[in-house]
């Protein structure tokens, strides 16, 4: 083989690889519903440190890193949620509510508030006006995050 042909064939084999996988992933709804948790606990996560830093107990640049990593995860949220992966077919694993599929577009237009929610997240950190960043996660929170969980996601039971 020609030297000059090996990184089309190694970026061929890398993206075969790739398309294996999300195409595993989409077809295991279980893990489906574990990657879209591990992403909301990261965003979670992400609004902590948010937090931390409008209290100035943290660091900005992770801040910055933080919010920038909820606005990548807003604007791909609805691949998180294939369908069969709600609390119907998964029960106990999912808290997704069957009406978000019966909903979408509504779940979409949800979403869409969030993820401009985010963009204004991470302007705000980006501003470093600490008594701004400390009010920021509780509004992402309460008038992004919210909106679709009090909609679409059920109460795991005690």
């Amino acid at each position: 083989m020609k030297s000059s042909t090996l990184p089309i064939v190694m970026a061929g084999l890398l993206l075969a690889t790739a398309y294996g996988y999300a195409y595993a992933q989409a077809l295991d709804p279980a893990a489906a519903a574990q990657k879209r948790e591990a992403a909301m606990k990261r965003m979670g996560g992400d609004l902590k440190a948010i937090s931390e830093y409008g209290k100035g107990q943290g660091d900005q640049t992770k801040a910055v890193a933080a919010a920038k990593d909820i606005v990548a995860t807003q604007a791909d949220l609805a691949d998180l949620f294939p369908k069969g992966t709600g609390s119907d077919a998964l029960p106990g694993k999912s808290y997704a509510s069957p009406k978000l599929w019966a909903e979408w577009d509504k779940f979409v237009s949800d979403n869409k508030l969030a993820h401009e929610k985010a963009k204004a997240l991470l302007a705000t950190v980006q501003g470093g006006d600490k008594t701004a960043i400390a009010a920021a996660p509780d509004d992402m929170w309460n008038n992004g995050c919210q909106v679709c969980h009090k909609s679409f996601r059920e109460k795991k039971s005690s």
